[in-house]
């Protein structure tokens, strides 16, 4: 025990770790950096430690419907480690990885530290620890205690895609001094997935400002949006979340981090929502699963 205590220590304190070039401690971020390989590598694991909530993808694939770390982290300081294995991901020529990041009330530390590892085909290993080569950006999410806001007009959701306009980027910062956090928990392994199952309303309401709809039976999740012919810059709210739509023909509008418990969802908008912009709602119950789940 005490040997893997200190391989632990050791491990966490050799990370190069990477915070937020930006002034808000609400907003989540987007990390992104490309890696080279002459050929497709027989191993490649992503290890990321960080006290925020996170979603990881890699070659444009999402490999985390989410991962959320607030019910564990109502002590301050505690930073959890998680582990991907990507191998099955990995081409022989670039491969890209991007991570968004958001704060975990009651922690406002946006900070990670990020581990690319594996093996080349002729079995000597190779890594990735430095944080010169990331990019930072904003996400235009920023999350509070209990609430989400998400505005895709000034910040299109994009950040996960291979190919991306870099002037609009900064390096992020780095920390001068050691982080002083516990670590409480590390996950040798893969975290804890949630299974998502889709509810449907059974039942929808005109309201004078908006519009209802009824579950019929409560559920905790999340709620996801299919809009069609949104104005751009339009404002919606969902149950106290907030959206600012970007105006493509099509667009999903769904929170991302924070889970509630939902029956009865009620939307309103701005003077440019219509009920009729509204194609499909979805609520996305959540529950654990050891396995995982795309959506």
């Amino acid at each position: 025990m005490l040997l893997q205590a200190l391989s632990l220590h050791a491990q966490i304190t050799a990370m190069e770790w990477m915070a937020s070039p930006f002034a808000s401690p609400h907003e989540a971020l987007w990390f992104h950096r490309t890696f080279l390989t002459h050929q497709r590598p027989l191993t490649t694991h992503i290890s990321i430690t960080t006290a925020c909530n996170i979603k990881l993808y890699f070659n444009e694939i999402p490999l985390t419907p989410n991962i959320s770390t607030n019910n564990q982290l109502q002590e301050a300081g505690a930073i959890y480690t998680f582990q991907f294995d990507v191998s099955n991901y990995t081409r022989a020529d670039s491969n890209t990885v991007a991570i968004l990041c958001a704060p975990a009330p009651p922690n406002q530390l946006q900070t990670l530290a990020v581990d690319i590892y594996g093996l080349h085909r002729n079995g000597l290993p190779f890594a990735h620890r430095d944080a010169d080569n990331w990019l930072c950006r904003p996400s235009g999410i920023t999350i509070t205690a209990n609430r989400e806001c998400h505005d895709c007009y000034a910040q299109p959701d994009d950040g996960y895609t291979q190919h991306i306009a870099t002037a609009c980027w900064l390096p992020p910062a780095i920390p001068h001094t050691a982080l002083n956090h516990r670590v409480i928990s590390h996950y040798p392994h893969e975290p804890l997935h949630y299974h998502i199952q889709v509810e449907h309303p059974c039942s929808v309401h005109t309201l004078k400002q908006g519009i209802a709809y009824d579950f019929g039976e409560g559920f905790y999740g999340y709620i996801r949006l299919t809009l069609r012919d949104a104005t751009p810059g339009e404002h919606i709210t969902v149950n106290g979340a907030s959206f600012t739509c970007h105006g493509t023909t099509d667009e999903q509008a769904s929170t991302l981090f924070v889970p509630r418990y939902y029956r009865w969802v009620v939307i309103t908008g701005d003077e440019n929502f219509t009920p009729d912009q509204i194609q499909q709602i979805e609520g996305l119950r959540i529950t654990p699963s050891f396995h995982h789940i795309f959506y």
